[in-house]
Parts: C-alpha cells; sequence; structure tokens
C-alpha cells in the first residue's frame, strides 16, 4: 500500500523521501472526491490519503495535453514556456502555460528557469502507472528518452532511463549516453548488463544490437577487447543491417591511425547510401575525425569536421562535432548547445585522453 499523508483542510502536510512540504492549494484538487465520500472536513480533521492517489486525482483534473506536456517536463530539472513546449514536442505554448497556473508547478520568478516540479512527483510520473488512459508507456519514455539524446540533452535522457525497463532498453539507452561521453567503463557495464538482459529474455536480436553498441565503447579505448567478431557472430542470420553496418564503422574505428581508413570509410558511404539509412553517415565521418586527429591530419580533419557539420544540422548528433573538436584538441568556433552530464571540460578531457592513447599506441608499433 502506498504511504499515507495528513493535511487540514487549508494545507496537506506531505513527508516524500523524508522531506516535508506543503501542498496549500491542493486541498482544492483533492476536496471534492474526498468530500464526497464523507472523509473530508474543515478544522482540526486531517485529510488521509496515499501519495499516489493525490497525484492522480491532479493529473485527472489535467487536460491531455497538459498532462503530455507535464510527463516531459518531469525529465527536466527546471524549465519555461518554450522548454516545456520543445520537450513536449508541440507548436503552441498553450498547455504548458495552463499547466503553470496549476499547483504541482512551482514558481521561481528569479531563476532562470522559473517553474519545475518537486522531485517527488517527477519520480512517482517517471517510475509508477498513473493510471490515466493516456498514461506513458515504456516505449514512450524511450523515446522521450531517445529524443533527448540525439538532441544532446544528455541530463534530460538519463532522468528518463528509470521509467524505460526492458521494453524501453534501458541498458542500451544508458550505455549510449555514456560512450558519447567517453565514459568507457560505464558504457561497457550498461551494454553488458543489456546483452545479459537480451539473453534472459531470448531476445536474439537485441543481444545482437547491444553487443555492436559494446563494441563501438570499447573500440575508441581498447580496441583489442572490442569483441567485433561476437558482433559479427551474432548479426548473422538476422535482418539488421543498420547494425551490420554500424559494426563496420566499428572497425575503422578499431583501426584508426592506420592506412587505408579513407578508402575504407569511402565504401562504407557507399554501401550506406544503398541501403539507405543516412544516419550513419554521421558515425562513419566520426570515426574519420577520430582517424585524422590520431594521424595529425589537419586539413583532413577541418573537412571531415565541415561535413560532420552539415550532416547534423538538423540538430540531431550535432555533439558529434563536438566530439570532433574534443579528440583533436580543438576550441568549439560557438558555443555548443549539448548539456553534457559532468560538463564540457571533463567530457574533452576524456575524448582527448583516447587520442592520446591511440597515438602513443600507434607510435610504439
Amino acid at each position: 500500500m502506498g504511504q499515507e499523508f495528513a493535511g487540514g483542510a487549508g494545507e496537506l502536510g506531505v513527508e516524500v523521501g523524508g522531506v516535508s512540504w506543503a501542498w496549500r492549494t491542493w486541498a482544492h484538487t483533492v476536496s471534492r472526491p474526498v468530500r464526497a465520500s464523507g472523509r473530508f472536513r474543515t478544522g482540526a480533521s486531517w485529510v488521509r490519503i496515499t501519495f499516489p492517489a493525490l497525484l492522480a486525482r491532479a493529473l485527472s483534473d489535467l487536460t491531455a495535453d497538459e498532462r503530455h506536456v507535464l510527463r516531459s517536463v518531469s525529465l527536466l530539472d527546471a524549465f519555461d514556456l518554450d522548454l516545456a513546449t520543445h520537450a513536449a514536442g508541440l507548436t503552441h505554448q498553450a498547455p504548458a502555460r495552463r499547466l503553470t497556473e496549476r499547483p504541482i508547478v512551482t514558481e521561481n520568478p528569479y531563476a532562470p528557469w522559473p517553474y519545475h516540479l518537486h522531485g517527488a512527483v517527477r519520480s512517482a510520473l517517471t517510475e509508477a502507472d498513473d493510471h490515466t488512459d493516456d498514461r506513458w508507456t515504456p516505449a514512450d519514455w524511450h523515446q522521450a528518452a531517445n529524443l533527448a539524446r540525439l538532441a544532446g540533452d544528455f541530463p534530460t535522457a538519463l532522468a528518463a532511463v528509470p521509467a524505460l525497463g526492458w521494453k524501453g532498453r534501458h541498458h542500451r539507452v544508458l550505455g549510449d549516453i555514456h560512450w558519447s561521453h567517453a565514459d568507457t567503463a560505464q558504457a561497457v557495464n550498461a551494454f553488458e548488463a543489456g546483452r545479459t538482459e537480451a539473453e534472459q529474455h531470448g531476445a536474439v536480436g537485441e543481444r545482437a544490437i547491444t553487443q555492436v553498441r559494446l563494441a563501438l565503447a570499447l573500440s575508441f579505448a581498447d580496441p583489442a577487447r572490442a569483441e567485433l567478431a561476437l558482433a559479427h557472430q551474432l548479426l548473422n542470420g538476422l535482418d539488421q543491417r543498420s547494425n551490420t553496418l554500424l559494426a563496420q564503422v566499428v572497425a575503422l574505428i578499431k583501426d584508426a591511425g592506420t592506412h587505408g581508413i579513407t578508402g575504407r570509410a569511402q565504401d562504407l558511404h557507399t554501401d550506406i547510401e544503398a541501403a539507405g539509412l543516412p544516419f550513419l553517415h554521421r558515425f562513419v565521418e566520426l570515426a574519420l575525425a577520430f582517424h585524422h586527429a590520431v594521424r595529425g591530419e589537419d586539413q583532413a580533419l577541418t573537412a571531415t569536421i565541415d561535413r560532420l557539420r552539415a550532416l547534423t544540422a538538423t540538430g540531431d548528433f550535432a555533439y558529434f562535432t563536438d566530439i570532433a573538436h574534443f579528440m583533436a584538441g580543438l576550441p568549439l568556433p560557438s558555443p555548443s548547445l549539448t548539456h553534457w552530464l559532468d560538463g564540457q571540460t571533463r567530457t574533452r578531457q576524456r575524448w582527448r585522453a583516447l587520442d592520446t592513447a591511440r597515438r602513443e599506441q600507434q607510435a610504439s608499433r
């Protein structure tokens, strides 16, 4: 059973995670159904209600669009109307504006992002079933996390992971977030957990996908451990053209700094074009950026970054351009829109360290 909370008619004193907080105006939200049940009395009497039930009643008073915005902003620490509208994928601000006028949203007019939800509300929305007809499924949370990751909003993507579960491929999403930060150990842990979980569910396709991703993470940092042969073995007999081509990108990254990479990359571009999978061109260019950075080929690197910038002009994977600069120790030409988990400086240092390690490895041969 959920924990019960008590409050007077003018205030609901809620104890969540050891933090007491007052929702005075929420008395109106719950007063009608509680009064109808005969359990609500003014004065010294108390309302007793579980927190999930309290939240469910608040959600029932929202429109469908407002609930959609609410679930979207539950992934954010704070927001304004523009950010809430963008996060929800809407073209107009009206639902976000109406939501901010609800007592469930707290406002600090002096903050850069003036609106926020209490942590307990955010957790309940992302981790619990809210029992509304239009509630988000794990696949919906997976899509929200994926869109945030593609846009380079990694804190938002990370915040969505607990709600994904197996159906939302939580381990794979987490691994994708960490390899993008050159956090190889965390990425490997996530992808290995995802592969194990796929084996437990008998999902041969997902097992192959996570192995390719695992090889991708290791190809930059420790190519000898990438187990690319296992990835090809697991892909054999499956209709996974995109992951088969991604495995070939992984092979380029493993061999970065050696001869023949540019020609292999061009051949791979041709195969990608023939397969109708244009998003993979970005991965090939990222592999080439790593290769040219390792070899100190400045002109070729500049040309690669220009192509990468053109391929990410829509905003998806724009952080690949940042990564290319980080690898080579180059300054960004303009402020980045990417939100890294632990800041740009530490992410830059990790990517630069991978380039340095590969240079030293090539020099020792």
